[in-house]
């Protein structure tokens, strides 16, 4: 088996990729794993507008939760922060029918306090999550809240792209396979070097 895996590694190195094992074929059939998302809370009070822009200055954006799942983690870390009025990145759609993530992802998922959202006085684009009797819901709301909510319970969500290490290797040999190279020379050492 070891000479086997020289044997690979030689014909690699040489340009000439080894035998595909079976599985191998089936594996590069398969779409790479989805992204994975983390989500952080950030205790500051911001406009909706601002805090869109203050994710998108660190690489993330607003929180898009588009699953029952994604929301369960914003709302455990929204209850880590002590926080009661949370941004989160949704906004009216144009015709101001209904609500669309920024992220450009179906709006499918939202679970809504009870009356929403009811655009309060023609004047609620923006959505959020408020902690209201004992729970977390989503409410839509105006671009600044400030002149509703104290500063110490407001803040913003937001989220990064975790890139996996198993991702970032489908990605690889499905390049391989589709023959965008002849060769990569990659390496994920188990632990980090010291």
């Amino acid at each position: 088996k070891d000479a086997d895996k020289q044997d690979g590694l030689k014909d690699s190195v040489e340009g000439t990729p080894p035998k595909k094992e079976e599985s191998d074929v089936k594996k590069e059939k398969e779409a790479p794993a989805a992204p994975v998302y983390e989500y952080q809370v950030i205790a500051q009070r911001m406009t909706w507008s601002e805090a869109y822009t203050y994710c998108q200055s660190q690489g993330g954006q607003l929180a898009t939760p588009s699953t029952q799942e994604e929301y369960n983690q914003i709302v455990q870390k929204a209850n880590e922060s002590g926080l009661k009025v949370l941004w989160l990145g949704a906004q009216r759609t144009p015709d101001g029918s209904g609500f669309m993530w920024i992220s450009g992802d179906e709006f499918s998922y939202a679970q809504w306090g009870a009356g929403e959202p009811n655009n309060d006085q023609g004047n609620e684009p923006r959505m959020g999550m408020m902690y209201v009797n004992g729970s977390w819901n989503l409410y839509d709301m105006p671009d600044d809240v400030s002149q509703y909510y104290s500063s110490n319970i407001v803040g913003f969500v937001m989220e990064k792209e975790v890139v996996s290490k198993n991702f970032i290797e489908q990605i690889i040999e499905k390049d391989l396979a589709e023959g965008k190279y002849e060769t990569i020379c990659t390496r994920f050492p188990p632990e980090p070097y010291l």
